[in-house]
């Protein structure tokens, strides 16, 4: 690892560690752009909403390549023609930096800090949130794609090298064997961390060891990670994007435009796939129902078009959109991390009839007695997935035998951090 002259000269384990403490109060993300999308005709960045409708377009000093948004929905691209990387919103170019080399595709870390990767000398570039260069780690042959985990690991394919570098906090580095031409990667909120290469994937555990080797599609190239959990997968010889659950299991093939390349989910449940040769942009809802198709020139780019990774993968715990519930816990409820007017609806477990009190009341209801519950996660009152006669009786042992509590939430109204499948809570 080498260090910029230029730059803090810091430890990167100290600075991982002073990024939870810069990123502990809410962020809230001004969200009137959902996707930023490359138009290599133009030259320019587009920014889509959540209808597929183009709300803004910056003009660029040359062709866009990666893409990574950042905290507050703004987004680096790197020009590597230019040997540029500039910082785009709603109002235009906010900060235009000259990196070492030319980098193609970006990743935000935690601290707001972003790294890049260069094809022409195979290293990875740190730079902090204001575009300065930090610190140097050398890669595989020809770095292709990057994505940080959970951890604030960086994870790079290496195209030419059939291989994944990973840069730990420490700064030291692993790399390890893969398929052939690795290109897409994605770090899962699970812990993995999924490569795309030319004619399969292999899904590596995070110390590197493979969990899965699996051939698929006519020529995958782009991944990511949808709010569900699910990972999608752009295949550009079958013109078509892969659907895959968490474990690897192939759920659904689903149809779109001509060579799709780029591909990022949202924080309302969709996919966008980005289709340079037939200039479209089609958004998938979670079964792969056509949303909207969004002409546009030369739709192209690499990397978290819309900060859901972000979100869900490097900050978790954090609140992006400012409404009292945190990033993961909204993904796992099913509402929007990027929206403050998406959130989950927060509840006291056992407070069946949602009368604000946990009395006998709730226990006819859990029988069977009554209106219909309108948020059946209270009725589960030992949340063990399941409403059952159990629950009634664990309900009247903490009412009048000194029993143990309902689980949480309680007694606070809050959200569940495991809703079981099945049992809405609308209200």
């Amino acid at each position: 690892m080498k260090t910029n002259s230029k730059g803090t000269g810091m430890n990167r384990s100290w600075m991982l560690c002073m990024a939870w403490l810069v990123v502990t109060s809410s962020m809230a993300v001004a969200q009137s752009v959902d996707l930023w999308v490359l138009d290599g005709d133009t030259d320019s960045v587009l920014g889509l909403d959540a209808s597929g409708a183009i709300v803004s377009t910056v003009a660029l000093p040359g062709d866009g390549a990666g893409t990574a948004v950042t905290h507050d929905g703004a987004a680096w691209i790197s020009i590597p023609a230019e040997q540029l990387i500039v910082k785009v919103d709603v109002d235009g170019i906010a900060v235009s930096v000259s990196p070492p080399e030319p980098v193609l595709a970006l990743a935000v870390a935690a601290d707001g800090s972003f790294w890049g990767v260069s094809n022409v000398s195979s290293e990875a570039f740190h730079f902090d949130d204001s575009g300065v260069w930090l610190e140097t780690a050398t890669v595989g042959s020809v770095p292709f794609a990057l994505a940080i985990d959970g951890v604030g690991r960086v994870w790079v394919t290496n195209a030419f090298g059939n291989s994944v570098t990973r840069i730990d906090i420490d700064g030291s580095t692993a790399e390890f064997p893969v398929g052939f031409y690795p290109t897409g990667i994605a770090a899962h909120p699970g812990g993995n961390v999924w490569v795309i290469e030319k004619t399969g994937i292999t899904i590596l555990a995070g110390d590197g060891s493979v969990v899965s080797t699996q051939a698929v599609g006519s020529f995958p190239r782009g991944v990511t990670v949808a709010l569900d959990g699910d990972v999608w997968v752009s295949d550009q010889g079958a013109h078509s994007v892969l659907q895959f659950d968490s474990a690897g299991q192939l759920l659904d093939e689903h149809t779109v435009g001509y060579v799709p390349w780029g591909i990022s989910a949202s924080g309302d449940g969709s996919v966008s796939v980005l289709c340079g040769y037939s200039g479209e942009v089609f958004r998938l809802d979670d079964d792969g129902a056509v949303l909207a198709v969004t002409a546009v020139g030369y739709p192209n780019a690499i990397g978290d078009l819309s900060g859901l990774q972000l979100a869900m993968t490097v900050l978790p715990e954090e609140d992006f959109d400012g409404d009292s519930a945190a990033n993961m816990i909204e993904s796992v409820n099913g509402t929007d991390p990027l929206d403050a007017g998406s959130q989950p609806v927060s509840f006291v477990r056992g407070d069946a009839s949602r009368d604000g009190v946990v009395d006998i009341v709730d226990v006819f209801v859990i029988l069977g007695h009554g209106d219909a519950p309108v948020c059946q996660e209270a009725l589960d009152v030992d949340d063990s997935g399941m409403i059952d006669l159990a629950d009634a009786a664990n309900l009247l042992s903490y009412l009048f035998m000194g029993g143990a509590s309902p689980a949480a939430p309680f007694p606070a109204a809050s959200y569940d951090s495991s809703p079981a499948s099945g049992y809405p809570c609308e209200g």
